[in-house]
């Protein structure tokens, strides 16, 4: 409704922008890019901050910032990572924990969300620190064979030239888990043991970005891919 709207400013990827904006079905009055880093500030001028917050979190889109009090809601700090989302109030701009005045004991309830947001926080700008990786088009890939055992899609190999460096490109089907321990698992159950050993050499705890590839059957699969020189092979 029109007497719940508020500005809002949130940090993003710009690679994001075009999905953020469609959650909030509006341009952003101004967009302001982060000085030597792959990031850029949106505001959002006049709208309705819950709905399209919580879509964009479902959508694993990685994001923080705050919004200011509407008519029926207080302002709010949030931040988002991996399908996560946590809030803490803010209300006239101020971030406070109610306090007891007799047994000066504090709301616990609202100071678990406030731990909760801060973890959340540093969490998310850990990831934004990260360097981004290299783009690659797709069409960069030579022919992508597959040779899984049981189920040759589950696995496919291929080759890349970087700098005319050449590299053998592996791409294994995983599919996304609601598990904070093991976020992600490959398909094939021959490589739920490699795919794990390499998330924790690589300390990822939010799993492998992937890329949708069609299979033989014609089906659409996230596939994590890994590339590495042909010494190795």
């Amino acid at each position: 409704m029109r007497f719940d709207t508020c500005n809002l400013t949130i940090r993003i990827r710009p690679t994001d922008q075009a999905t953020v904006v469609a959650a909030f079905g509006v341009e952003p009055a101004e967009r302001h890019d982060v000085p030597d880093r792959p990031l850029c500030t949106l505001v959002f001028d006049d709208i309705q901050p819950h709905g399209p917050l919580a879509d964009l979190a479902r959508q694993g889109i990685t994001f923080e910032g705050s919004h200011g009090d509407g008519a029926t809601h207080p302002g709010r700090r949030f931040a988002a990572l991996g399908g996560q989302l946590a809030a803490i109030d803010q209300p006239f701009g101020l971030v406070s924990v109610p306090v007891d005045l007799d047994s000066f004991a504090v709301d616990e309830p609202i100071f678990s969300r406030l731990r909760a947001y801060k973890s959340l926080l540093e969490q998310v700008r850990e990831d934004f620190d990260q360097v981004p990786p290299i783009e690659l088009p797709l069409a960069a890939f030579q022919q992508l064979e597959e040779v899984g055992d049981r189920e040759p899609r589950h696995r496919m190999l291929g080759s890349l030239s970087i700098g005319g460096v050449p590299f053998h490109v592996e791409a294994i089907a995983v599919q996304h888990l609601t598990n904070e321990v093991l976020p992600q698992e490959a398909i094939a159950f021959g490589l739920f043991r490699y795919l794990a050993l390499v998330s924790e050499a690589f300390a990822t705890n939010q799993g492998f970005q992937t890329l949708r590839l069609k299979g033989s059957d014609g089906q659409d699969r996230e596939y994590a891919l890994f590339i590495y020189p042909h010494e190795r092979w």
